[in-house]
């Protein structure tokens, strides 16, 4: 059923992970929806923070830009790797994943 609505949708199959989790999570994913013939096209990396001169932002963007980079080397060139920014809000609620949309929109060709 699932896969019928994705072909019949033709989006293909996303995943959303952030970093400092290991990507084990979505590379099982990925298989199942590899064996079930559906496209996994894209991962959305949530809760990047900005580069900017706080010393703990510094510190745990310097931990992000580690597992960003072993994200890209697995699956950018299987997967189409959208990097999210950190919000200052809980994605909950409509104006918040209205925001959330919105910024993701900001990637339209990259989602495509």
């Amino acid at each position: 059923m699932v896969q019928g609505l994705i072909q019949r949708h033709g989006s293909g199959a996303g995943s959303a992970t952030a970093p400092g989790i290991r990507p084990a999570q979505t590379k099982r994913f990925k298989k199942v929806l590899d064996e079930l013939g559906i496209p996994m096209r894209r991962m959305i990396v949530n809760g990047i923070v900005p580069d900017n001169t706080c010393p703990f932002c510094r510190s745990r963007r310097k931990m992000q830009v580690y597992y960003l980079e072993a994200i890209h080397k697995r699956f950018g060139s299987a997967l189409q790797v959208i990097e999210m920014r950190q919000f200052p809000f809980e994605i909950k609620g409509q104006d918040a994943i209205r925001q959330y949309a919105e910024s993701l929109g900001s990637h339209a060709g990259e989602v495509g």
